[in-house]
């Protein structure tokens, strides 16, 4: 008999503790507001995440779509002041086909710039020290905005 009572009293415990832990589940289990909560914050964090990645993407692809078309207006700006430059050359040349110097030379052989070339150099581009040089650099929208030429420089116009 005393196996049997034991027997009895381990049901009877094993029964009373599954009673009490199925109350204490369905006590702590979340309740419908609770759960509708954390699929809302779920919801927001999943947006939040989109919108950081999509902002960086087209972050990315702005940036290379904007270098692109950077890249073209750049190569479109030198090619049209590399052809008005020899279209300027051309018009400036002389006749005889001689670049004409209208410097002197100091013993050293650098040119003081008390005249200036009128082709040769920078694609016919008149000296600095030159009169059509300083006019050019004063008047021309591509000199606009730009450093000028140090003193100790006696070439061309150069932008």
């Amino acid at each position: 008999m005393r196996g049997a009572s034991v027997s009895a009293a381990i049901v009877v415990g094993t029964v009373l503790l599954a009673l009490v832990g199925f109350t204490i589940g369905r006590a702590a289990a979340p309740s419908s507001s609770d759960a509708k909560q954390a699929r809302e914050e779920a919801r927001a964090d999943a947006a939040q995440t989109a919108k950081r990645a999509a902002f960086a993407r087209g972050r990315r692809r702005g940036l290379a779509a904007g270098m692109n078309a950077g890249r073209e207006q750049g190569s479109s700006a030198g090619e049209r002041k590399g052809l008005a430059a020899g279209q300027q050359a051309a018009t400036s040349q002389p006749t005889t086909g001689e670049p004409t110097t209208g410097g002197t030379t100091t013993d050293q052989g650098a040119d003081t710039g008390t005249g200036g070339t009128t082709s040769g150099g920078a694609g016919g581009a008149p000296s600095v020290d030159s009169p059509e040089g300083k006019q050019l650099l004063k008047n021309n929208p591509d000199c606009q905005g730009l450093p000028r030429p140090p003193p100790d420089y006696h070439g061309p116009v150069q932008c």
